[in-house]
């Protein structure tokens, strides 16, 4: 008892040493405004990154590896972590964009109605398949893939995109994806912004399917380059970006219900770094911000072909992203890709997509100081 005592004592004179030291060192004001970021800060990690963890951990139980490499060691450069919902016309082309961009290692989930992924898959040497191992909930795809970043990619830099989205970053034509993560590391940058824009033909999506000889840049050649808009400030520093043909095609009566189109497709995985919606909202919340707070920083686009799709793997995807929508009044990105298969989308406000240069004179790409 007196040992206990004695060192109840001896902690209080710490603690109460240590408040007057740093109220001396650091100025009353200051000292107090450590003490609530540290109090604001556990308060963060108790809210999401410890409920994250847990949910991605259970989820991960649930699946099964089969296909590949079944861990992330001795594997480096930047690591691409997929949902797969069908389609493989054009995971083919999905799988040559990003390995040609210098993407060295894929991770599939497959939630696909079949699950015929590892067939597809058997000769590729630089790719993983996971699927669960009975039904799982779609709102428990964000978890899943939560686990196999963490499983693969944790200390990496991780790309987290759809298998309909190229992303596309200045000057992409001619360097590589580890070119852009070096620059972003000099800068001490953990994360990149994007902007997802939907890409459309001269003529309804309907009436085109994904083909193996045709890649989706000619069947879906345009984008809309205005209509963009930058909504107010959210929770955890989330800055929603709304507009494109969906906000012009289906809300243009209602532009607030628009899906957001803001996306973090790249990050460098932390152990406390997880995905709360989509790829549209990450924890710790400084991975939200688009700049930093000294100046503007390089930024990409994911071009999205989703209109390519089949009506099944559509489906899953809307499902899957319904799951995962945070807060539950935002609008579904795939839920207009499906809605929008049958409509003429082209007009005078439409563009040709031929390089990056394109998305930079549209102001939907920064440069930043990468020169």
């Amino acid at each position: 008892m007196f040992r206990v005592f004695r060192g109840g004592m001896i902690g209080a004179k710490v603690s109460l040493w240590l408040h007057h030291v740093g109220q001396r060192w650091c100025g009353i004001a200051m000292f107090d405004a450590f003490r609530e970021n540290f109090a604001e800060n556990r308060k963060f990690f108790f809210r999401y990154t410890w409920k994250l963890k847990l949910a991605s951990l259970r989820a991960g139980r649930q699946l099964q590896h089969v296909h590949g490499r079944p861990d992330g060691k001795k594997l480096g450069s930047v690591i691409a972590v997929v949902p797969y919902y069908g389609d493989h016309q054009i995971l083919s082309w999905f799988l040559n964009y990003y390995r040609e961009l210098g993407v060295k290692f894929f991770v599939f989930l497959d939630i696909s109605a079949d699950r015929d992924l590892p067939v597809w898959l058997e000769s590729a040497t630089d790719c993983a398949v996971w699927r669960p191992r009975g039904f799982m909930h779609p709102g428990k795809t964000i978890d899943a893939l939560n686990y196999l970043r963490h499983h693969y990619a944790r200390g990496r830099w991780c790309l987290s995109v759809e298998p309909y989205d190229f992303l596309v970053f200045p000057k992409c034509e001619t360097r590589h994806i580890r070119d852009l993560t070096d620059f972003l590391e000099s800068e001490q940058r953990k994360h990149v912004f994007a902007i997802v824009v939907d890409a459309y033909g001269d003529r309804p999506a309907s009436e085109l399917k994904a083909s193996a000889e045709v890649s989706p840049f000619e069947q879906l050649p345009f984008f809309d380059r205005f209509g963009y808009q930058t909504a107010a400030e959210e929770a955890l520093s989330v800055i929603p970006i709304r507009g494109g043909v969906q906000r012009r095609y289906l809300y243009g009566d209602e532009p607030q219900r628009a899906p957001a189109l803001n996306r973090i497709p790249l990050l460098k995985l932390n152990w406390d770094c997880y995905y709360l919606a989509s790829t549209r909202i990450a924890v710790p919340a400084l991975h939200n911000t688009p700049h930093s707070q000294w100046h503007s920083t390089t930024t990409a686009c994911l071009l999205r072909y989703a209109l390519l799709g089949s009506e099944m793997p559509l489906h899953i995807a809307k499902q899957a992203e319904h799951g995962q929508l945070y807060p539950d009044n935002v609008t579904s990105l795939f839920a207009g890709s499906e809605a929008m298969t049958s409509a003429m989308l082209k007009n005078e406000g439409s563009q040709k997509f031929s390089s990056s240069r394109d998305l930079l004179d549209c102001g939907l790409l920064n440069n930043g100081q990468w020169f």
